[in-house]
């Protein structure tokens, strides 16, 4: 009765009003057909327009950029849902609620829409969502390990990459105190790491241990310390972990090679250094000092022409260094280059040098050189070639004298040849003669050849053959003599018997094949018959010998000869007299071997 008679119930509708108007949600008054009876300032600005121009109309007549959204909203009395205008960026989200109008007499005349702006709001959880999935994809799928564990060294959280590099389920690690798992001998040094860290608020401690997996085995972590115990969100410390077993086997078995390297480098004889592009030297091998009697130091650093100001190479030797350094850095390889060094104490030295490009990709950055000291052994070889020389000089002059001696005693059988009247005894000393000159004639070859071990057999034949003729005057008579040989090369033991053959059997067809000046001819063969075989083949086309005749060891002198010689040289002799006569000889190159299996035909 008194706010009645003191008319201050008028201050309801007026207060409401108030509010209405400084209102930041959008009002929105709609009668029971939906059409626009009033609006507040707030929902004017919302949908760009005065309530002028849209009262009367229809929500979907008034604000067209709603049509479709309507009908995803509840329009019940109560309830609640999300307008949603615009899109990306730009879209609008508002909190959209509704309230019956009922008259005096509880019937409803309309409704009451409040719509309140909440996309900051909504942006602000998406962010948060985002930011929570992001951290969360981080975690599940990153490969360092995170552990969150309590002031007594409990474990309270083991990301899912613990689990993947463990192999324990997550109920065997939560719960579970931290040092369980750490490798007896680095329990200590953990424990006094985490207890360091627990007691140092803000603390940051690195540790490298070894952890138990589920099979048993161990591996081995490098791990991060943070005390976060006051951060409300986290109140632990944080272990961030990565399993660097294999890095570590890695870095263990590099510096087991460059241990390795260090060790060969620094004992090896060879000098080995490296330059690069600009000619600087990059290394040096501490064997320089032992060779050359210069510090690794003194050269590391400087460039290559430094080795022309300490006068190191020989006189004439740098231009060839310089030519040879373009040629590496240019790609190609030096192999054995020699060179000659003058050391500190002034010796002279003689060194192979053998030098490779360094490529980095398809670029050249620099040549590794390796230098052997062969001072010794060229000073060896020159006392060997020296000393060769001089054996080389005695046995050719062993040779002339042995050649002498039996053109002496050929000389001998000659004159004493002369005082026998005697025919036959007279041809028996010729033969004894011809057989000296041929075994003379081979030591003369030698004697006159460039090598002391073989003779050019075809050259000796044609030789042999024409002192025949001339000893038995065969060329008056209209006999004819035909060398074919291949370029057959017989050291001494092979080439006297053979000479020795060839005279017999050659003096016997001069002497036997062609009587009463009959004319013919004779040809003496030498040719490779197969890849381990020698054929001699001496032939003539003379009256020949009895078919009844043969060769037989007894025949004479002459064939006996032939025979033993045949047998000397391991070889096989054959006879047809068919059509004059035709005697070969094959006997095997290597005549060494048969001889030490005493083979002989």
């Amino acid at each position: 009765v008194t706010l009645l008679r003191a008319r201050r119930v008028d201050i309801v509708p007026i207060a409401r009003g108030s509010v209405t108007q400084i209102m930041s949600d959008a009002v929105l008054v709609l009668d029971i057909e939906d059409r626009i009876i009033d609006l507040n300032p707030a929902a004017e600005r919302m949908i760009g327009q005065p309530l002028a121009r849209s009262m009367g109309m229809t929500l979907r007549e008034a604000f067209p950029q709603w049509s479709g959204k309507l009908d995803d909203l509840s329009l019940q009395p109560g309830s609640y849902s999300e307008l949603r205008l615009g899109e990306g960026d730009l879209e609008q989200v508002y909190d959209v609620r509704i309230s019956d109008l009922d008259n005096r007499q509880a019937q409803p005349i309309g409704r009451v829409l409040v719509l309140r702006d909440i996309s900051e709001r909504v942006k602000a959880e998406k962010a948060v969502q985002l930011s929570e999935e992001h951290y969360r994809a981080l975690i599940e799928n990153a490969t360092d390990l995170i552990v969150i564990v309590d002031e007594t060294v409990g474990i309270r959280f083991a990301s899912p990459s613990v689990i993947r590099t463990f192999g324990y389920e997550m109920s065997e690690i939560v719960g579970k105190c931290s040092l369980d798992l750490v490798h007896p001998d680095d329990h200590a040094l953990v424990a006094n790491s985490l207890a360091e860290a627990i007691q140092t608020r803000g603390a940051s401690l690195p540790v490298i241990a070894r952890y138990r997996r589920a099979d048993g085995t161990w591996r081995r972590l490098e791990c991060i310390i943070n005390n976060m115990l006051d951060q409300p969100a986290v109140r632990g410390v944080v272990v961030n972990a990565r399993d660097v077993t294999e890095r570590e086997a890695v870095a263990e078995a590099l510096r087991q090679s460059e241990e390795k390297y260090r060790l060969h480098f620094a004992h090896i004889n060879d000098v080995i250094y490296s330059f690069d592009q600009r000619f600087d030297i990059v290394s040096m091998s501490p064997s320089v000092e032992r060779i050359l009697g210069y510090k690794p130091e003194e050269f590391v650093g400087k460039s290559v022409m430094s080795l022309q100001e300490k006068e190191l190479l020989a006189p004439g030797y740098f231009e060839k260094a310089l030519s040879e350094i373009g040629q590496v850095l240019n790609g190609q390889r030096i192999l054995d280059a020699r060179y000659e060094f003058i050391a500190k104490d002034g010796a002279l030295k003689i060194a192979e040098i053998s030098a490779s490009p360094v490529f980095h990709g398809d670029q050249i950055v620099g040549a590794v050189n390796v230098g052997r000291d062969v001072t010794e052994r060229v000073q060896a070889e020159e006392r060997l070639r020296a000393s060769l020389q001089e054996k080389e000089f005695l046995l050719k002059e062993i040779h002339h004298r042995v050649k002498n001696n039996l053109q002496i005693v050929s000389s001998l059988l000659s004159l004493q040849s002369g005082t026998i009247d005697d025919p036959q005894i007279r041809a028996l000393f010729r033969d004894s003669q011809n057989r000296v000159s041929s075994m003379a004639l081979i030591h003369e070859r030698l004697y006159r050849s460039d090598s002391l071990a073989q003779i050019d057999f075809g050259t000796y034949l044609r030789d042999l053959t024409g002192h025949l003729l001339q000893s038995y005057r065969a060329g008056d008579t209209g006999v004819r003599l035909v060398i074919a040989a291949d370029d057959i090369h017989l050291d001494i033991d092979a080439a006297i018997p053979c000479g020795l053959v060839v005279s017999e059997l050659v003096s016997n067809a001069l002497k036997h094949g062609f009587p009463n000046g009959r004319r013919g001819t004779i040809s003496v063969e030498m040719r490779n018959a197969e890849d381990a075989w020698y054929e001699l083949v001496v032939r003539d086309d003379g009256v020949g010998f009895a078919p009844k005749a043969g060769l037989k060891p007894s025949s004479s002198l002459g064939l006996q000869l032939i025979s033993r010689l045949t047998g000397q040289l391991g070889g096989r002799l054959d006879y047809d007299g068919t059509a004059g006569t035709t005697v070969t000889i094959r006997f095997p190159k290597d005549l060494a071997h048969q001889r030490s299996k005493g083979t002989a035909h």
